[in-house]
């Protein structure tokens, strides 16, 4: 798997635990009293040879890790307790009802529901069961808190999150994480490695994901080391910041849908790990949250796509301080205005970042005290070139909503994508403001929680450029050239025509706005030759669009002054 400048954030608040007895011991007390009976799980002769009869290390013993006897189970890869995964784990899907969760399927050959002829088990019994198995399914060790399960489950818990619906049959698949509980006011971070199994490498050309509102952050990693990271949910204190070895996938402020551009797509092998990176927050003061993450992944097969498409997480100082993240980033607590200039660049690039983007999408992420977020591009002096974000736009960033909404920041993505930003040479710029009010008693810095500020920027890219146009039309088509590119004060533009068309020739700025009309008459056959000379004294970006009997076909320049 590739490896690139990745960065993992984690935030993880404590979570109350009890001391008096581990989670397996909650889990060992709940089959003991329903499953352990004569004609089921205890005796001579217990059904499907296991016995809950025995001691606690007995019991563990014959769930973790034991392929079930029921040959339906044991051929799709299930274990009667699969760590970390309580969809593969044969106990959880034999317990499953609809009235506590109806995820779960069973097949008919795998057999009637547990516990038999005694009704339903207790949903905050099984809720404990797959908490354990989320949590690692560890022998000794307390990781749920059952109180909180308990409280949920009469009466304190907040409506649940709808199910996304699977994709069709054929189409992809379906990941989910959760359900996740947090206590009231709660914040965690959690990661949880998540072995996909693919049966071969496939292309990933849509992500859909739907999860709580209370939801901070989801991000996709690809695991570089997956044999060292264990199994199930993972709290850290921000140690495991700065994995070199993983590889950022995707990642999401609020829920919504990636769709790659035509020629595209997220390569994904078939052996691939992921790290599901979640922080959410129950800003509830009274209620329980039970948060989930529903993951729609659409493929299509290995060699149809032209071009990968990467995702990279840039925060403060990443680049300019070498890695020492969000040291620069200070905000006192006295009402003043206070901003923060960063570049995105090195001579370096290359080395550990991919030096060439052609940016599809960007995006930005700070905590609640950011006020702006602005993105330029960053010419070969230094200087500040064209905006390419404005932070002041809405969500899907299509008007100028005149603030910053940290909670929904905007999403820009370029159509094409804005041509090569060489991190070695020219690279970006990007800029934030914040306000920490005096009612806050302290001085704000980089950190994890929401308490704390972020400033950075997510960015998808691929290395080379796509094809651009309507019906994808060939753009040496029209022998189009422009040149030079970059250029100083102006630029040739020469094509050439078949037969009569009508044409039009236009620039436009990043903007969308037009700034010049060049051509706009029927032409006949013939090589055609004009200039562009850009009027504005700094550098700029911009597009070059020809039309010919209405196929469009483009290309961006770069004026540098």
């Amino acid at each position: 798997m590739k490896s690139t400048f990745t960065l993992i954030f984690s935030l993880f608040a404590v979570i109350s635990t009890v001391t008096a007895q581990s989670t397996f011991s909650e889990v060992y007390t709940i089959l003991q009293s329903n499953c352990a009976t004569p004609y089921c799980h205890s005796g001579g002769n217990p059904s499907a040879d296991l016995d809950f009869s025995g001691s606690q290390n007995d019991v563990y013993q014959e769930l973790v890790n034991v392929t079930p006897q029921n040959s339906t189970a044991a051929a799709i890869g299930d274990k009667l307790v699969d760590p970390g995964y309580p969809g593969k784990s044969f106990l959880i899907r034999k317990l499953a009802h609809d009235d506590w969760d109806d995820y779960y399927d069973r097949f008919p050959s795998e057999g009637s529901q547990m516990p038999q002829g005694g009704g339903n088990l207790a949903s905050e019994d099984i809720e404990m069961i797959r908490q354990w198995i989320y949590h690692g399914a560890n022998q000794n060790t307390t990781d749920v808190d059952p109180t909180v399960i308990q409280d949920y489950y009469n009466g304190m818990g907040k409506k649940k999150l709808e199910k996304l619906p699977l994709p069709n049959s054929g189409e992809g698949f379906q990941v989910r994480l959760g359900s996740i509980f947090l206590a009231p006011l709660q914040e965690i971070e959690i990661d949880k490695k998540h072995k996909l199994e693919l049966d071969d490498d496939v292309e990933v050309v849509k992500i859909e994901l739907s999860f709580n509102e209370e939801s901070h952050h989801f991000i996709l990693y690809s695991l570089g080391d997956p044999a060292n990271v264990a199994e199930g949910i993972q709290l850290f204190d921000g140690s495991e910041f700065g994995n070199l070895n993983d590889e950022i996938l995707a990642a999401w402020q609020d829920p919504n849908t990636i769709e790659l551009p035509p020629t595209t797509a997220y390569f994904w092998e078939k052996d691939i790990v992921l790290d599901l990176n979640y922080h959410l927050i129950n800003y509830d003061p009274d209620s329980i949250l039970a948060a989930d993450v529903y993951i729609n992944v659409y493929t299509q097969q290995k060699g149809i796509a032209q071009h990968e498409m990467f995702t990279q997480l840039m925060p403060v100082d990443a680049i300019s301080s070498f890695g020492d993240i969000g040291k620069s980033l200070v905000i006192p607590n006295d009402g003043n205005v206070y901003t923060f200039t960063d570049e995105i660049y090195s001579p370096f690039a290359g080395v550990f970042i991919d030096p060439i983007w052609h940016i599809w999408m960007l995006s930005s992420h700070t905590h609640g005290r950011g006020i702006d977020y602005d993105v330029y591009f960053r010419n070969p002096n230094g200087s500040k070139g064209e905006q390419l974000f404005e932070g002041y736009y809405n969500f899907d960033y299509s008007f100028n909503q005149g603030f910053y909404d940290w909670e929904h920041p905007p999403i820009r993505y370029f159509e094409p994508p804005f041509p090569v930003v060489d991190i070695s040479v020219n690279g970006l710029i990007q800029e934030a403001s914040y306000i920490n009010p005096p009612t806050n008693p302290d001085t704000l810095r980089w950190g994890f929680t929401t308490k704390d500020e972020m400033m950075l920027i997510f960015i998808q890219y691929t290395k080379e450029a796509l094809a651009v146009g309507i019906d994808d039309i060939d753009q040496n088509q029209f022998d189009l050239t422009i040149a030079p590119n970059p250029f100083s004060d102006k630029t040739g533009i020469r094509y050439h025509l078949e037969t009569n068309s009508e044409v039009k020739l236009e620039v436009f700025n990043l903007l969308g706005e037009k700034i010049e009309e060049i051509v706009n008459e029927k032409q006949s056959p013939g090589y055609y030759s004009y200039d562009f000379v850009s009027s504005s004294a700094s550098d700029g970006i911009y597009l070059i669009a020809l039309s010919v009997d209405g196929n469009v076909t483009t290309q961006r320049v770069v004026s540098i002054k």
